[in-house]
């Protein structure tokens, strides 16, 4: 059987409303500009990665938050960093994909 991995995804929707949380409500250090969130299409679905547990909000202890990578293709910043709340990023919907094969550290040998 092929192995697989878990990424964490969501819409364009979803992303939209967890930056203005982010941006707006909470404040954190990282959002994305809404101009660049316009632009985006709305039929993708964004993969996003946990990157680092964050403690700071313009440079004072907060409660701990996420720092999150988002990867949207091809044709979009890669890859686009957001904070957002522990819980939000838990909740996120998680998709099983085939895993990439490990590249070999093994001289590939010619015949």
């Amino acid at each position: 059987m092929a192995e697989t991995k878990k990424y964490k995804y969501l819409n364009k929707e979803y992303l939209d409303r967890i930056n203005y949380l982010s941006r707006d409500v909470m404040k954190y250090n990282r959002s994305l500009p809404q101009d660049l969130i316009d632009r985006l299409p709305e039929e993708r679905f964004y993969i996003i990665t946990f990157s680092m547990l964050h403690e700071h909000i313009a440079g004072k202890p907060a409660e701990p938050h996420v720092r999150c990578l988002i990867y949207g293709g091809p044709d979009v910043p890669n890859p686009m960093i957001l904070d957002m709340e522990m819980g939000l990023y838990e909740m996120l919907p998680e998709a099983e994909v085939p895993a990439e094969p490990e590249p070999s550290n093994e001289p590939e040998v010619v015949a």
